[in-house]
């Protein structure tokens, strides 16, 4: 497997990571936060947490 392939994994991986913890949280998210958890983009974040209807601070 190379780098790339195992880079992507690891990003999906993190993605759905991050999808199950917006479904499971109650509160507000803060979506700068979260995508430096995560090692995702901020507009990546805000996507994934708008898809699975969390809600995020301004």
């Amino acid at each position: 497997m190379s780098r790339a392939d195992k880079a992507q994994r690891d990003a999906l991986h993190r993605e759905g990571v991050l999808a199950d913890h917006v479904k499971a949280c109650i509160g507000p998210l803060n979506i700068e936060t979260l995508a430096r958890s995560y090692a995702l983009p901020a507009e990546r974040v805000l996507q994934i947490v708008k898809r699975n209807g969390g809600s995020h601070a301004e």
